[in-house]
């Protein structure tokens, strides 16, 4: 009798990871513990899969700039100044919500504009002018309301009072003395 040993295959795990993806995203449910346990060790991966306003932002750079790698990145650097302009860094979460919301919103309407300014010299029928100019208006509408929410809660928060903003001196290493005066 012939007997033969199998060495176990060693998979890497880059491949045991991508494999694992790949059967979740067609919906085999025997990967959820598995899934679960790596998405508990890998916060960030949560923060990138989860994120919907991330792909949304995604999804409108990618039909603005189709394969064109630099319009693509110096949309992504524009939304970047934008929520740096917004106060992005000091935001509440709340703040920061509505912060995304606007970006978004402003990155709508610059596709939807573009659109509409393409369109200008095409044989459209009333109907799809229509159409064109109702998305861009319904854009710019969650543009305002998003500013105007962002301006009221702002208005709304109170000030910091002395030993706050002293206290968050201190935590940055601020020197007294300049709290004092």
């Amino acid at each position: 009798m012939l007997t033969t040993t199998t060495t176990p295959i060693e998979v890497h795990p880059t491949q045991a990871l991508a494999d694992l993806v790949r059967r979740a995203m067609e919906g085999d449910t025997a990967t959820l513990p598995a899934l679960r346990e790596f998405l508990d060790a890998h916060p960030e991966v949560v923060h990138e899969a989860g994120n919907l306003v991330g792909q949304a932002r995604t999804a409108w750079t990618n039909l603005a700039a189709g394969n064109n790698l630099l319009v693509a990145e110096a949309i992504g650097r524009e939304q970047v100044t934008l929520k740096d302009s917004l106060g992005w860094a000091s935001a509440t979460s709340l703040e920061r919500l509505l912060i995304d919301q606007i970006t978004l919103a402003q990155l709508e309407i610059g596709y939807a504009s573009t659109r509409d300014a393409q369109a200008a010299g095409q044989p459209l029928s009333v109907g799809q002018r229509d159409h064109l100019q109702r998305r861009t208006a319904r854009a710019h509408q969650r543009l305002m309301a998003s500013v105007k929410m962002l301006t009221t809660i702002r208005r709304l928060r109170p000030s910091p009072s002395p030993v706050q903003v002293a206290a968050r001196f201190a935590r940055r290493g601020v020197a007294a003395e300049l709290v004092k005066s």
